[in-house]
């Protein structure tokens, strides 16, 4: 009897050594003193949720709404000078976030939201509460309000991702940041990075003798 051989989706793959990119992302916002995190859990944000268990620097706080929860976070914030981190799901869970993510930058205020979503194979293709690009495209939402807002696309970049949103937040001008980590994003698992690790950078500040020198008109400019 002839035995089929089965096609390659068919195929279990073999487990790859690594960690989910869930507890690195975590890891990451940890390492940078992040201790609490306020939220509602979701089916598409689940990953993240389940990864807090991994990571016991960082405290959860369940909350009636995702707008409460925002709002917890920036007086978080205030009392500790500390950025905390809002985890909510996919579509209405990022949407209710706006009001409060809106007071965040107008008050410069640093937060760091993280919603979940659909998994990369199911955007645009009518999947339940679609927050892709191809759906409700949460991330061109929340540019208008946030400092900085992206997608985390592959396991391999969420920590990277969590050094340009830390970044963002918490530079000369302080405010929110967003990043969307879809569902097998979050379950996918990649070697720790060896970069993008926690480190203080010092704004840039002008040479106030320079500047008066410049202004003054004692310094001229070279020209072609």
């Amino acid at each position: 009897m002839t035995q089929l051989t089965p096609l390659p989706s068919q195929v279990e793959p073999a487990a790859r050594p690594g960690i989910r990119a869930a507890i690195q992302l975590l890891r990451a916002l940890a390492a940078r003193g992040v201790r609490t995190a306020f939220g509602i859990p979701g089916g598409a944000v689940g990953p993240i949720f389940d990864a807090l268990a991994e990571v016991p620097q960082i405290e959860l706080v369940s909350t009636r709404q995702e707008s409460t929860a925002v709002f917890a976070a920036i007086g978080h914030a205030r009392a500790t000078g500390t950025p905390a981190v809002v985890l909510v799901t996919s579509g209405p869970g990022v949407t209710n976030t706006l009001t409060g993510v809106a007071c965040a930058l107008a008050e410069e205020v640093p937060l760091i939201v993280i919603g979940g979503d659909v998994a990369t194979a199911w955007a645009g293709r009518g999947a339940f509460q679609d927050s892709s690009h191809l759906g409700l495209d949460v991330v061109s939402l929340m540019r208008q309000v946030t400092r900085w807002s992206s997608s985390v696309f592959s396991p391999s970049i969420a920590a990277g991702a969590v050094a340009r949103a830390w970044s963002a937040a918490t530079g000369a001008r302080p405010g929110p940041v967003f990043l969307s980590v879809p569902y097998d994003v979050a379950q996918g698992t990649t070697t720790p990075p060896r970069l993008a690790l926690p480190h203080d950078v010092e704004p840039l500040v002008p040479d106030e003798a320079w500047v008066e020198r410049f202004t003054s008109g004692k310094v001229k400019g070279k020209t072609g």
